[in-house]
């Protein structure tokens, strides 16, 4: 069988139905239902991170071909923060689906896109590193 070129595993990637992955902002939640209808407006698909779920590797949350989650659920300490999880989509609806939350007053501090560095890390750990980053910027900028 042939090895597909970078090529076609870009291509692939742009055909991916538009995905977003949220923690925080539950269903049936004032903010939580808000996100989620500017995302329904986009046709930008949304997946719920359960707590227990945040072990699983990033890319195994964002849907990416050949990750799997782990076996086992985490049991840490659940963050509190509300988290966005962008998955692989063109910057432009990227840049439009965060002009359109400012607008809709629906901003999200803590998101990150998924990367080809981030992908393996366990979701917890993607978010106590956002967590981090935001609060020094938000130090920074006092």
């Amino acid at each position: 069988m042939a090895k597909k070129s970078s090529g076609a595993k870009a291509r692939n990637a742009q055909k991916r139905e538009p995905m977003v992955a949220l923690y925080g902002l539950d269903e049936g939640t004032p903010r939580g239902d808000a996100v989620r209808a500017v995302l329904r407006d986009l046709g930008i698909r949304v997946r719920t991170i359960a707590p227990e779920h945040l072990g699983n590797p990033v890319g195994a949350i964002a849907g990416m071909p050949g990750m799997r989650p782990t076996r086992n659920a985490f049991e840490g300490q659940a963050p509190r923060d509300e988290f966005m999880l962008v998955c692989p989509m063109p910057n432009a609806l990227i840049n439009e689906m965060l002009a359109v939350m400012r607008e809709a007053n629906v901003s999200i501090a803590h998101k990150a896109q998924v990367t080809a560095h981030n992908r393996l890390w366990p979701m917890h750990v993607l978010m106590a590193e956002i967590a981090k980053e935001h609060a020094a910027m938000t130090q920074n900028a006092q």
